[in-house]
Formats: C-alpha cells, structure tokens, sequence
C-alpha cells in the first residue's frame, strides 16, 4: 500500500484556546495527527487471534504486520526470552561480544551460507546497513561507483536510504526531498509473467548503468507492490550480470525470509548466492525489535584483504533479548515441514480461484502463505478501503496495496499455525463481501 503522507495538524484551537482533545497521542504510519481511533485497543493475543477493549475477537491474518508467523503466545519463544533476561540483558556489541550474539551469527550463517552478520533493530536499517555495503565495498576497491538499482514496484522502509530505493512511494516522498542521489530504476515490463521481456529490460539497464553501479536491491516477491514474484530466469539472469560486472547482488528477505515463502528463505529456490541479505520481520517472530544484514563469504574476505571497517552501529542492534526470541525462532525453524506453509499457500489460493473463477475481474496470486487478491486497476483506492474495513469488522485482518497504473487489491499473511479450516472461514468472509461490489467482482 502506499504511505499516504503525513498531514502535520497539531489540533485545532477553540474559542479558549484549548488544544482539541480529540487529537490522537499516538503517532502512526499515514495518521493525521488528529486522528482518532474508530475500533477498541487491542488488549490481548493468543496463537493466530487478537482482541481489542470491547471484547471483540479478530483472526489475523495480517500476521502482526507480516512478522508473527509462529503466532502470539509461543511458549518456546516466551521461555528463551525469560531464560536470556534473566542472565543477562544487554551487551555493549561497540567493545564485547556476548555468547549468544556469536552463537546466533554462527547458526544463521550456517542456514543461510553467509559469512558474518551486521545486527539491526528493523529491516529499514537492514537496508541502510546495505546501502553503505554497496558503496564501501566499490570505495575500497578504488571504483568510483555509487548508484543503486532498484525496481518501481519495490519498498524496502521507511528511513531516508530506505525510502530512497522504494519504488511505489516515489511519488509521495516529495516532501522529504532530497532523498539519496545516485538511486536508479529498472524498467518493469507490462506483462510481469512475461520472462523475456523481462530479461530485455533488465539487460538493457545494466548495459546502460553497470558502469556507475555499485549495487542493486530485490525483494523475491514484491510484498508492498501487489505479491508479485520476480521470476525465476530474471533472477538467475541478474546473479550472472552482478557477477560479471563486479556488483553487489542484495535480496532483501525482511518480508519473505524465515519460512513465508514455503521455503526457509526465498532466494534458496532461485539456487542463487546473493551478495548481501536483509533480514528481520520474522527473524524474532516480531516479539521484539531485530533485524540483520549478512555477508557473502565473497564479500567479508574483500573487507579482509583490504583492512577495511563498516561504519554503522545502533546502540540496540543485537539486543540479546530480541538475539534469544530470535534463536526460538530458529529452533522452531528446525520444524518448518511440519508448518506444511507449502501446501497450505496452495490450498488457499486454489479456494480462493474456485470461489472467484467465474470472475474475470479477479486474480489470485501466491508463494506460500504470501497471497494477493488483485480487484481491478481502474478501481478507486477508496473503494479498496471501504472493503478493507468491511472485513475487519466481520473479525477477519488482511492489509491491502495500492500501486496505481500495476495493481490494488488484499493481500494476506497467514501465521504458520492457521488450519485449512482457518484458511477456508477467512477466504468464504472475503469472498462473501466482495460479491456485493459489482464494481469489483464482474
């Protein structure tokens, strides 16, 4: 969805002067600032539910906001937090290394085939962390590169390096301005299924820009741009231009890492080696605030020959509490088949068609339990809301996208722990209330 910009109203003042109480004490993602709250708090949450102060009980399929896969109350996650909290609460990563910060980077590094591992609080600083990468590693090199290759139907945050290289919010960022130079796009083909074009427009960007490029950033599915998977061709085909022109390759997995994708992570079913990997959402199954960046062996031993440092620190990057909810995600990992993420991706997709097969207005799309469902692009985007609400209210959480001129629609994120009979409530809701649009089921 895109981030509709923020309206700064401090409140409105009264005859007396008096601040409106109305105004909302706290500040969200697109809230005007006197904005209130229309639903109840939430107050409370169990495996895949949540329940807010009027008792009111929603099945959420927003997965937190894409990173509980494993639920809200895990017990295995609980108990390692307890067990670490009550060791040893923090560590300060500028002078020591604390046993489970090492322990940690070594078992990722195994899963993943990486080299060594940068902590982070989120995947916007996940991306910043990159970013640097990208151009420190051309600096050391003695190469004069600096741009950044991104696609138009990216998102990748929301800080100021993170927005730079987010595609779908180009257009609402003009009050941020300047964001980071040297940032550039890649054509998108009409037909994303279309592999050869694709490969085209792809090859013709790197044939133009490999010269300045010290790096490019790809979500294996667009999340934010409508649940769209970049083909599997495309991707091999980017890994070899990468390779060949010295260029680092960065997936960004804070989406579609740790499972989401019916695989551990999603660059392991394109069989490629990235450069750089973005982690976080469901690394600490979004209990507590984390995220991480991991090097290629390739470019660890780079920094080692030149004698080279990373500039970048946060001062709760690697926390050790959020490290151990982390570790219980990784041991939960170990179980990842018995999820059946796969074949319930699959199940739900394929109910969803044979509800809204009929309708040619429609189209479902999924990798897992990563699923969109796009409405016409020709539909107002206050029209997707109004639908969005709608759900909502029948106890039912799903988030939306809105990339005009490419797609609007829902899209889900299921938690691991939901049941076929769970999928099959949620779509026959979903389904039920579109049908009443015939602007939008025809």
């Amino acid at each position: 969805m895109h981030l509709k910009r923020l309206e700064f109203y401090i409140g409105k003042l009264s005859k007396k002067g008096d601040i409106n109480m109305s105004i909302n004490p706290v500040v969200r993602v697109s809230q005007k600032f006197d904005e209130g709250n229309d639903i109840g708090l939430i107050t409370s949450g169990e495996d895949k539910y949540i329940y807010d102060s009027d008792g009111k009980k929603y099945l959420d399929f927003c997965g937190g906001i894409w990173n509980m896969p494993f639920g809200y109350t895990n017990l295995a996650i609980n108990e390692k937090i307890i067990k670490q909290l009550n060791k040893l609460p923090f560590c300060n990563l500028v002078t020591n290394i604390a046993d489970i910060q090492h322990n940690y980077a070594v078992r990722l590094c195994k899963i993943i085939g990486t080299g060594a591992v940068l902590y982070t609080c989120s995947g916007s600083e996940s991306i910043e962390a990159a970013i640097k990468t990208c151009r420190k590693y051309q600096a050391i090199k003695k190469s004069s590169r600096k741009g950044i290759s991104a696609f138009p139907l990216s998102y990748h945050g929301t800080t100021y390096g993170a927005m730079s290289v987010s595609g779908i919010d180009q257009v609402l960022l003009e009050d941020y301005f300047p964001l980071l130079d040297n940032i550039m796009w890649i054509d998108l083909p009409k037909d994303l299924q279309d592999e050869d074009i694709w490969i085209e427009v792809v090859e013709n960007h790197f044939k133009k820009n490999a010269e300045n490029m010290a790096g490019i950033i790809i979500e294996p599915i667009f999340g934010s741009g409508g649940i769209v998977p970049i083909p599997e061709k495309v991707f091999k085909r980017i890994q070899e231009l990468c390779s060949s022109n010295d260029i680092l390759l960065v997936v960004d997995e804070v989406t579609t890492g740790f499972g989401r994708t019916g695989i551990p992570f999603a660059f392991q079913r394109y069989g490629i080696k990235p450069d750089l990997i973005c982690l976080s959402k469901g690394i600490s199954n979004g209990y507590l605030p984390l995220g991480a960046l991991a090097f290629s062996n390739r470019v660890v031993e780079t920094f080692i020959e030149k004698d080279a440092t990373l500039e970048h620190f946060s001062t709760q990057g690697g926390n050790l509490i959020s490290i151990a909810a982390a570790d219980a995600v990784l041991d939960l990992m170990e179980h990842y088949e018995d999820y059946e993420v796969a074949a319930k991706g699959e199940y739900m997709v394929n109910y969803l068609k044979q509800l809204l097969g009929s309708y040619k207005s429609i189209s479902v799309r999924g990798t897992g339990l990563m699923i969109g469902i796009s409405f016409p692009k020709d539909l107002d985007a206050e029209r997707l809301l109004d639908v969005w609400a709608k759900i909502r209210k029948r106890g039912l959480l799903v988030y939306i996208f809105s990339n005009p001129g490419y797609n609007l629609g829902l899209s889900l994120f299921p938690p691991f722990t939901s049941t076929k009979d769970d999928l099959k409530k949620a779509a026959d809701k979903i389904v039920s209330l579109l049908k009443r649009y015939p602007d939008i089921v025809y």
